[in-house]
């Protein structure tokens, strides 16, 4: 039986993608194209493909109104929930929230139709003080997914807030 699957793309080095202004860094990998986020948002989104980053990761990230406060995780995830469940044919995967000394984090992944094709997608939301810090990795297939699978999930596994220290690579 002969393997159709596309090739797993390697690894070929990264590029730190660090901001001073809202304070963090993360490592993208070599040859992807680096894109500032449109509609005044704040942020950076890095795709494998030049001409259609539907397949990429992305940070944004927004100041709020207040301070998110421990007792505010349900109320979030009520408002994740529902946000979600607007997409066109949602099956969440997984779903996966925590507090900590430094915020409320909420993870998913899940799939969604956008017109025609099934998109698959992973987010993590992360509340610290008056800053939500969202990051999304996004197949433009579910296969798309899987194939990039490895350089996304380094891009989400490589996210830190804080500023870049060039000591750490001592």
């Amino acid at each position: 039986m002969t393997d159709t699957s596309p090739e797993r793309p390697a690894f070929e080095g990264a590029i730190l993608a660090p901001d001073t202004e809202w304070r963090y860094y993360f490592w993208y990998p070599k040859g992807w194209h680096r894109y500032q986020l449109t509609d005044g948002r704040e942020g950076i989104l890095c795709s494998p493909h030049a001409q259609d980053p539907t397949t990429y990761f992305s940070v944004h990230v927004q100041k709020l109104a207040a301070a998110v406060e421990p007792d505010d995780i349900d109320v979030l995830r009520e408002g994740i929930e529902e946000g979600l469940s607007q997409l066109p044919d949602l099956n969440v995967e997984s779903a996966h929230s925590s507090q900590t000394t430094d915020g409320i984090r909420f993870e998913r992944v899940y799939t969604f139709s956008d017109g025609d094709v099934t998109r698959k997608r992973r987010i993590r939301l992360i509340y610290r003080g008056n800053r939500l810090y969202s990051l999304m990795s996004q197949g433009s297939t579910i296969d798309e997914y899987e194939r990039w699978l490895s350089m996304l999930n380094y891009c989400h596994l490589t996210f830190r807030l804080g500023l870049f220290d060039p000591a750490q690579l001592s």
